[in-house]
């Protein structure tokens, strides 16, 4: 099985995610347009790769917060130990 890479947004040229071989999910919580939310809680993230594989979750209680915290002035997802996002599909 081949693992999963997220990525938080770099600052260091023009260096991306994609340029990285066998790429298979980046997730970019400073990319605000990739997170469709209910309130502050994600109800899905959009994956940046060419793969599509979007996170959901369906389950009010267990959603993420975002736009509430930040890091270098950079949007964070801000999970609290009982928040799950999924995938849709799962595949190596």
């Amino acid at each position: 099985m081949t693992p999963i890479l997220g990525i938080v947004a770099s600052s260091y040229g023009k260096f991306t995610p994609k340029s990285i071989a066998g790429l298979k999910a980046w997730y970019d919580a400073s990319d605000t347009a990739t997170i469709s939310l209910s309130g502050s809680a994600v109800t899905q993230w959009n994956d940046k790769s060419a793969n599509a594989f979007n996170l959901t979750q369906g389950t009010a209680l267990r959603r993420p917060q975002s736009g509430v915290n930040t890091l270098n002035s950079l949007n964070v997802i801000t999970f609290d130990g009982n928040d799950l996002l999924q995938a849709a599909t799962a595949s190596d």
